[in-house]
């Protein structure tokens, strides 16, 4: 899944000042007076990659680009090459939003926020069915 973050440092202030909706509004207009989305991705996630003519793709690239092309502004990528870093390149002002097929847990959630989830997964196991070592998942 990906998330968007909203919380610069200076939007930390705002929100605490005067509410998250404005806050998050506030955010909004500094990235549209900049004029450009700064997407922080890692490069070898399910939802991001490149395509054969060497174009972004993917579909966190494809959802940040429609939602950058709404706000009027630009999409900028930048790679960071070590997924535990994505967090911490967030939260450092490196970029606004991380497009990285990053799930919600509770730990990153104190750090940073998240969209509502558009992707829903669930983890499961598979075996050949001539494995018999592994029948429950205490197993």
């Amino acid at each position: 899944m990906v998330f968007y973050y909203l919380h610069a440092p200076d939007v930390a202030i705002a929100e605490a000042a005067i509410g998250s909706g404005f806050a998050t509004v506030i955010f909004l207009i500094a990235i549209k007076k900049r004029g450009v989305l700064i997407m922080l991705t890692y490069p070898h996630s399910r939802f991001f990659y490149y395509d054969d003519k060497g174009r972004p793709a993917g579909f966190d690239y494809d959802i940040l680009s429609l939602f950058a092309r709404k706000l009027g502004i630009e999409l900028e990528v930048k790679h960071v090459q070590d997924w535990r870093k994505l967090i911490p390149q967030l939260i450092s002002g490196k970029g606004d939003v991380i497009g990285a097929g990053m799930t919600r847990l509770d730990e990153r959630m104190m750090r940073i926020c998240f969209s509502d989830g558009y992707f829903p997964t669930k983890v499961v196991i598979v075996t050949n069915s001539k494995n018999t070592a592994l029948n429950t998942l205490s197993d």
